[in-house]
């Protein structure tokens, strides 16, 4: 069976969003059971975070909506898309506050005098799949996820530049990404982020943004149907 260069995008747009789902799902799993080798792919590395897999589950759905916003203008993707937006920017933006400072609980306990809870969500001390730390996402991978979330914003714009942004966002994180990845296979912590005071990025969470940077390049290779 043959296919057209767009409908062949399409499929590995969507083949990437399953395998990011899939990924986001089994580490929600595993924290949720407790079962460590599910929250992290690389043995020696840190464990993705809860919230990054629960981000990461709503960005495969976003990258898979954003495609079909290109494609065929659905209305019910851009009906859903800005609720997808929302999540990454209401539960990134809140974890990024209570962290920007060095206390326990971060410069939002300390005006609130309480802590945001999201970023321990599933988190028990004590049990082995907790070791590597809380529930906190490194600032990197926060960053993307604005990003994409930037991305989610764009695609709902018809405008020139648009297909620029997708490419220039999803090159920044797949380079980043690429990056990272190899930090862990030459062992050079530095290039995952692993500075004090700071979490690193986790070679699954470096993985998935991977795909899902590769799938805004490939996003803003789609042509609309006003262009086919």
């Amino acid at each position: 069976m043959f296919f057209d260069k767009q409908e062949l995008n399409g499929k590995i747009i969507e083949v990437l969003s399953i395998i990011i789902g899939i990924e986001s799902c089994l580490v929600m799993t595993g924290w949720i059971f407790g079962i460590d080798f599910l929250t992290r792919t690389y043995p020696a590395g840190i464990n993705m975070k809860f919230p990054t897999a629960l981000m990461f589950f709503f960005s495969s759905v976003g990258l898979y909506l954003i495609y079909r916003i290109i494609k065929d203008n659905s209305e019910l993707s851009v009906m859903i898309l800005p609720g997808i937006v929302l999540s990454l920017f209401l539960i990134m933006g809140v974890i990024l506050l209570a962290n920007l400072t060095n206390t326990e609980a971060g410069l939002l306990a300390d005006i609130t005098g309480t802590q945001t809870g999201i970023e321990n969500l599933f988190v028990v001390k004590g049990d082995p799949v907790y070791a590597s730390g809380a529930g906190n996402p490194a600032i990197i991978t926060i960053f993307n996820f604005f990003l994409f979330g930037f991305a989610c914003i764009n695609s709902l714009f018809d405008f020139f530049y648009r297909s620029k942004i997708f490419k220039f966002i999803g090159l920044f994180m797949a380079t980043v990404s690429l990056v990272s990845i190899i930090g862990y296979l030459f062992s050079f912590p530095v290039l995952y982020f692993e500075f004090s005071g700071l979490t690193p990025l986790a070679f699954n969470t470096a993985l998935c943004f991977f795909l899902l940077g590769t799938g805004l390049i490939i996003v803003s290779k789609i042509k609309t149907i006003y262009e086919v």
